[in-house]
């Protein structure tokens, strides 16, 4: 069962949750990095998005982040900080039958 999330943008909700590769790129504008396609900047969705699906408040989020000296977890507080200012998110958990074609039931197309 996957946990996912979506974020959207507070300053407009209506307009539903924004795209992860636009705030990608927005996350890269705002720390001065350059965007590349294949990566997240700083690793933000396997850590603060993995937290976020995972059932995490930003402020929780902040809260595991808290490991002073790291540079790379001072940036990724930034981002959070930074993603919390500007978005909420909304998670959910998907439950699907997963089943092989031999467990399913037979489909009788004659009485």
């Amino acid at each position: 069962m996957p946990n996912c999330f979506q974020l959207i943008r507070k300053t407009d909700p209506q307009a539903g949750p924004v795209s992860l590769n636009l705030i990608d790129r927005e996350v890269c504008d705002y720390m001065g990095v350059e965007c590349r396609p294949a990566r997240y900047a700083y690793g933000w969705f396997d850590t603060i998005g993995f937290q976020i699906a995972s059932g995490k408040s930003f402020d929780d989020i902040d809260q595991i982040l808290c490991e002073p000296g790291c540079v790379v977890v001072d940036q990724l507080r930034e981002i959070n900080q930074w993603l919390a200012y500007h978005f909420t998110a909304h998670r959910w958990v998907e439950r699907s039958a997963s089943y092989s074609t031999d467990d399913r039931p037979a489909l009788a197309l004659f009485p």
